[in-house]
């Protein structure tokens, strides 16, 4: 008998203190004892208890009735109910998920029975906002543009969204039997293996690649890639030709655009030197013909005639302005010291003609002694150094000029720096200023770099880069 107290004892105590909801009943439904987390769960009292206001058949609502009378049948048939899923009405009318289990008291009788009661209303909860976060999930994937990959760290496709069947023009399910070196290019592939490696280490990578639809058409994509904590691999794969082509059709546009530049450039070239001759042959030789002619009027006219001699001497002050302005004109359209005698002392007399119309000495270095260049190289060069100049003399209020003209590696560089007031290169009227516009073109023309250095305060440096082949 004691034995068998303190087994009660120690039964009531579990029956009481457990964090399962424990309960006795009958077969008419009425609650014969319950525990206190029970009580707690569904909001009843000891006193509800003891007065008999507890019915577990009235707790159940309507559409649960048939799961109840089933376990009810599995009691009768093996004496015990599997637990399953189910709501209980709790005292105030809300609905608490549990995860029911019974058994019957004798044998396979239904007639009493203990139940466990568990109280997954919170899991239930995280179980549907992980089921609508999935949900929500799927339905990103599924409306993306971009094509979305799930692949194991051997490459090969476990997940893919319609975007990819649309890009590849594979089924999803064709996807999920294939790996993703199936779909690019062999050269592409060859060029760029697949980063595995990489993407182990936890990198997101980038690539570009070419991939192979399934009708045999290239497309360019640009693909990026995770290691997600799972384990597997999320890529995602744009398809870029159509930009790829854009930005093609661009670069062969802005080449055509510079072939036209330097082939207009050359006719302007070709057009000053014509231009030039014909001065120098046809307005230079009548200007000095009709400068002797008058002086030949001079000598015969007699002294006395002061008003005369005056007018004439006039005359021939005015011819020799004319013969200094057509050699000005000369110089500016086509110095011919740069057919003469080359690109070095073409900047040397450039920089002497400088300082001599502004009064600012300019310094001229460089560490070759002949550069022989191509006549395009040499004009772009020379007109660089002009434009620069004028630039100086125009805007820069400058009080000294270094200029320096070296090959460097495979490359001739030429620097015009000016101590000026500078300006903003930022500014929008500089980015739209012709004469910085047409060095930067004469450069880009022949495959060089242009480089443009000021600030406010700080003066001035352009420094050109040009191929050189000798």
């Amino acid at each position: 008998e004691e034995m068998l107290h303190r087994s009660e004892a120690r039964s009531r105590r579990i029956f009481e203190s457990n964090m399962i909801g424990f309960i006795f009943w009958d077969v008419n439904g009425e609650i014969l004892d319950a525990n206190d987390f029970f009580l707690e769960m569904t909001g009843y009292s000891k006193k509800d208890l003891m007065e008999k206001k507890i019915n577990w058949n009235k707790m159940t609502p309507p559409e649960y009735a048939e799961l109840d009378r089933r376990g009810l049948e599995q009691i009768a048939l093996t004496g015990i109910c599997q637990p399953f899923e189910k709501e209980y009405l709790r005292k105030d009318g809300s609905r608490l998920q549990v995860l029911l289990g019974a058994t019957s008291f004798e044998g396979n009788s239904p007639e009493k029975g203990v139940a466990y009661v568990m109280d997954i209303t919170e899991r239930k909860k995280a179980e549907q906002s992980l089921t609508e976060s999935e949900e929500k999930y799927r339905t990103l994937v599924q409306q993306a543009a971009d094509a979305i990959f799930v692949v194991d760290q051997k490459g090969n496709y476990l997940e893919a969204n319609e975007s990819a069947s649309q890009i590849t023009g594979y089924s999803i399910d064709e996807l999920k039997k294939m790996n993703g070196r199936q779909i690019v290019e062999p050269e592409s592939l060859r060029k760029q293996p697949l980063k595995l490696e990489e993407i182990k280490t936890g990198k997101r990578v980038y690539v570009e690649r070419v991939i192979v639809k399934k009708d045999g058409t290239l497309r360019n994509v640009e693909i990026s890639a995770k290691l997600m904590d799972n384990g597997k691999v999320i890529a995602i794969l744009r398809d870029i030709t159509e930009r790829k082509k854009t930005e093609e059709e661009i670069k062969n546009s802005n080449e055509q655009l510079r072939l036209l530049t330097a082939h207009l450039q050359n006719i302007r070239e070709e057009e000053r030197k014509r231009i030039g001759r014909e001065i120098h042959d046809e307005l230079g030789q009548q200007l000095t013909a009709i400068k002797m002619d008058v002086a030949w009027i001079d000598k015969k006219t007699p002294e006395e005639t002061t008003a005369v001699k005056d007018k004439l001497k006039n005359i021939i002050t005015l011819l020799d302005g004319s013969n200094q302005s057509v050699r000005k004109i000369l110089s500016e359209l086509r110095p011919g010291i740069l057919d003469d005698h080359g690109l070095l002392e073409a900047l040397e007399w450039q920089g002497l003609q400088f300082t001599e119309n502004t009064g600012i000495p300019i310094e001229f270095t460089t560490t070759e002694t002949e550069i022989k260049l191509a006549q395009e190289a040499a004009n772009c060069i020379f007109r660089v150094y002009q434009e620069s100049l004028t630039n100086i003399t125009r805007y820069a209020h400058a009080n000294k000029v270094l200029t320096s003209l070296n090959i460097i590696d495979d490359s001739i560089v030429l620097t015009v720096k000016d101590d000026g007031k500078g300006f903003d290169t930022a500014a929008p009227q500089s980015q739209k200023a012709f004469g910085i516009l047409g060095m930067r073109e004469r450069v880009f023309s022949l495959g060089g770099k242009f480089e443009l250095v000021s600030a406010k305060g700080k003066g001035t440096k352009i420094s050109i880069s040009l191929p050189y082949n000798t």
